[in-house]
């Protein structure tokens, strides 16, 4: 493989990396990308790449216009000794290497293939239960984080276990400020948004089951639909001030997932009591409650903000297109495998959506015309035994990319232009990092956020050990796909 070069000063260029002044395809060159004069990269396979912008260090294996080039075997042996050289240092690691180049504005390909060894978590975050002194699990489905680029604040929503299966506590969304965390630091989480609020009649709410919701970026607002026996609770947040806008009561019991579709400014949500579709104006009046949602089964929403919503229905390996202008179903698919709930995103540059079935596939579906357009494979074999439940994914606005895990753990970067897997970690998650709950089997359950800079990740608990939970952890996406 050959990749394109550019010197850069100006700002990012979507579907490269950014070193110092040195702009890098991330896919093999071509002249599409814009506005500057690129330079073909020297051939990569089975060889180690160092490039800098104008560098006068070292001894050059070549130059391409602006850019000087070092090359070496593939060794990290080999690797290390050419950073030597190069720095003038005298590294041992492959992680101290790839962090001089990266923080002097050298670009390596041994850094492609990214190592949670090498990049090392930038901060982990014990997230409390609210009025407890316990560390929650959030890494069931429903325990999902969101992240407000306004508040620059990430809040997850608490899991009920605590001490054990049937212990049940107030639930909560803790908020994590994401500019007051250092690298390398562990924090306790224990703010939180309220937990009470009033309605109509003075009655007092203690929400307990299984939280969904979505942000409204346009408005700072997140909404939160949570059950409390029959019936449950759509809540309004204001995160300007973390309190509580307005809460009504609803019967509709648990729901598997709830969106917020900003073209329409309106709440959709599964009503698993009554099997109905739910559509909430963002006052919480209600907009829509008659279409039937065909069954009560586990879903997940994923919206387009632009009026339609995917609803997955896996025990039935069907997804149908929701339009919320004309309350009723524009397309239906049936072409998912059986029996599995899945949790997706959508990309808005692509205009398309990306599911993830069981680690080992992405389907990726059109926007236009809402087919699959191809079911990209991220592995072969299904050694963490998902099943039930899901992997997550992530949009990244900044990178335009989307992450999320494959089944044997590995985290991977989609190029969402081309639909390759463009960076996948060379460690794996260890078992220390799979979910694992009420017999239930999955990876990364609970929840998967691009927050600016910083890839959080809820990663569930020890299998060896029934209630050893395991912190939010956050990595520096900076490190792994620098901008």
């Amino acid at each position: 493989m050959r990749r394109p070069f550019t010197k850069n000063t100006g700002n990012y260029i979507k579907g490269t990396e950014q070193i110092g002044d040195l702009s890098i395809g991330l896919t093999p060159f071509s002249q599409s990308y814009e506005g500057l004069t690129w330079w073909e990269g020297p051939e990569e396979d089975n060889v180690c790449i160092i490039a800098k912008d104008t560098t006068s260090k070292g001894s050059p294996v070549g130059n391409t216009g602006t850019v000087r080039f070092w090359g070496t075997g593939s060794t990290d042996e080999a690797f290390i000794g050419a950073v030597n050289e190069v720095s003038g240092q005298s590294f041992t690691t492959t992680g101290s290497c790839n962090t001089w180049l990266s923080d002097n504005g050298y670009w390596t390909n041994c850094g492609i293939s990214f190592n949670p060894e090498t990049y090392p978590t930038h901060s982990t975050l014990n997230v409390y239960e609210v009025g407890t002194s316990g560390l929650l699990a959030s890494n069931k489905i429903g325990c999902k984080m969101f992240y407000s680029p306004t508040e620059n604040e990430v809040y997850v929503n608490t899991r009920w276990i605590h001490g054990g299966p049937g212990t049940t506590y107030a639930r909560s969304n803790a908020i994590i400020d994401i500019s007051s965390l250092t690298s390398g630091n562990t924090y306790n989480i224990t703010n939180h948004l309220p937990v009470t609020g009033t309605l109509i009649g003075g009655t007092l709410y203690n929400p307990s089951g299984a939280g969904i919701g979505d942000i409204d970026d346009d408005n700072n607002t997140l909404y939160l639909y949570c059950p409390n026996g029959s019936n449950g609770y759509l809540i309004d947040y204001d995160l300007s001030n973390s309190t509580i806008n307005n809460v009504i009561k609803h019967d509709g019991g648990a729901s598997s997932d709830l969106v917020y579709d900003a073209s329409m400014d309106k709440i959709v949500f599964l009503d698993a009591k009554n099997e109905k579709i739910r559509v909430y104006n963002s006052d919480l009046s209600l907009y829509s409650s008659n279409l039937d949602a065909v069954d009560a089964v586990p879903n997940s929403l994923i919206s387009n903000n632009k009026g339609q919503v995917l609803i997955n229905r896996p025990n039935n390996s069907q997804y149908r297109i929701y339009d919320i202008a004309t309350n009723s179903y524009i397309k239906f698919q049936g072409s998912f495998s059986t029996g599995e709930a899945r949790q997706g995103a959508y990309c808005p540059t692509t205009d398309k959506f990306y599911i993830n079935y069981r680690g080992l596939s992405l389907y990726i579906i059109e926007g236009t015309d809402y087919t699959i357009e191809t079911t990209l494979t991220l592995t072969s074999s299904n050694t963490l035994n998902i099943g039930t439940q899901c992997i997550n994914v992530a949009y990244d606005l900044k990178r335009r990319t989307i992450w999320t895990f494959d089944a044997e753990g590995h985290l991977c970067a989609i190029d969402v232009e081309n639909n390759v897997v463009l960076k996948r970690s060379l460690d794996t998650f260890s078992k220390n990092h799979v979910a694992s709950l009420d017999g239930e089997t999955g990876l990364n359950v609970g929840g998967l956020v691009a927050a600016g800079d910083l890839l959080l990740i809820s990663v569930g608990k020890d299998t060896s050990s029934p209630y050893a939970y395991y912190p939010v952890l956050a990595f520096d996406l900076n490190k792994i796909w620098p901008t």
